[in-house]
């Protein structure tokens, strides 16, 4: 059985979305699995030597320059099948699907599974159009992907629900797997006094309402949104401040120049973030209301949990708006409404959302949909 992937950065996202994964199957299901990457010719020995690091077997492989030439990796990818044996498929995003269901049609392998990260032609229209260039129709290739795969992996129900009225999906033959925690996530909930510790060391008081926002300056992640809504929170409240972990500087942003001394940014390696969600209170997942965001999965809500942190989270996103809801680790917020005071978030409380995040958003809780994944991979 292949892991198939095409394109991917070698972020935190790809170590938990995927080289955990691999890890766990191999580690405790009967069946194995071997990831094939493609990645860009651009640092890619620096990236093979991150990969095998984690996954000593996995084979990395340097895609054709420029993604409208995807298709050319066939020739590489039919080379390695001819010394490996032939394959079934788990490929991640519609590129990587699209390769595995040429080797289907000329019988190569048998089964294909398509795991689907999000909504991808909705993505490229309200995103990425500029960045990525292809000849072919992006919304064709997708519905390709979803109609004739074997099985479908989702990162959401709302995912599926906009397969159903975009293409017209109406089968059975999924699961629904949300962004998972990656291992360095999932350790022990330190002791009350080591987060104080923590928090005093970078001159957070006790008193202090910390709010952390973890990710990037990319289009869908809403910086400038979450940026004036903070500024009304903060006009409004002294005792808010942001840790903000962005490789970006805080300059631009309207909190930093009216509240400078508010406003701390850090850029950490992914097994580090961890550390520095603890020291919050609050965690930051405000986005636009888009396609892309409507189905999303975003990764940084589990971690949040994980961490003991309330989220705050615009309404339908993906599954965890209602989520938030539902178990009261958050709230869902309305940004036309000026913001409510925060209050601080108790020990116990972070205690209740970090076993909330164990007992829905890691491996071990979704056994079953990935045995299924491997009953179709393992047939011959």
């Amino acid at each position: 059985m292949i892991y198939l992937t095409f394109g991917d950065q070698p972020s935190g996202v790809y170590q938990s979305q995927v080289l955990d994964v691999c890890k766990y199957i191999n580690q405790n299901h009967s069946g194995k699995i071997k990831l094939i990457a493609f990645f860009s010719l651009r640092g890619f020995f620096k990236t093979r030597a991150l990969i095998k690091k984690n996954l000593p077997n996995a084979i990395v492989l340097p895609a054709f320059p420029g993604i409208r030439r995807w298709k050319y990796n066939m020739f590489t990818l039919r080379i390695i099948l001819f010394f490996i044996g032939r394959n079934n498929f788990w490929c991640r995003g519609i590129f990587a699907t699209q390769l595995a269901l040429k080797l289907r049609q000329k019988g190569i392998c048998k089964s294909v599974v398509f795991d689907a990260r999000g909504a991808y032609s909705a993505e490229h229209q309200e995103y990425l159009s500029q960045l990525i260039n292809i000849r072919e129709n992006y919304r064709a290739l997708e519905k390709d992907c979803v109609l004739n795969a074997d099985y479908r992996l989702a990162v959401s129900e709302a995912l599926t629900h906009w397969w159903k009225q975009e293409f017209g999906y109406n089968g059975r033959e999924h699961c629904v797997i949300p962004c998972n925690l990656g291992a360095s996530h999932q350790n022990e909930f330190p002791a009350e006094k080591e987060i104080m510790k923590w928090r005093e060391k970078a001159a957070y008081s006790s008193a202090d309402v910390v709010l952390v926002y973890s990710g990037s300056n990319a289009d869908w992640q809403s910086i400038a949104q979450v940026d004036a809504w903070l500024l009304k929170l903060m006009d409004k409240d002294p005792r808010v401040k942001l840790l903000l972990l962005a490789n970006q500087s805080p300059e631009h942003l309207l909190i930093f120049k009216k509240y400078p001394s508010r406003v701390a940014q850090n850029w950490v390696p992914a097994e580090k973030v961890r550390t520095y969600l603890l020291m919050a209170d609050y965690g930051i997942l405000l986005r636009e209301q888009t396609i892309t965001n409507r189905v999303a999965s975003p990764t940084k809500y589990a971690e949040y949990l994980s961490a003991g942190l309330q989220v705050l989270i615009s309404n339908n996103l993906g599954d965890f708006s209602d989520f938030t809801g539902k178990h009261h680790c958050g709230i869902v917020i309305d940004e036309s409404e000026i913001p409510q005071a925060l209050p601080p978030v108790s020990y116990l409380r972070k205690r209740e959302n970090h076993e909330l995040a164990l007992r829905h958003f890691t491996r071990e809780n979704h056994a079953e949909a990935y045995a299924k994944i491997l009953g179709i991979l393992s047939a011959s």
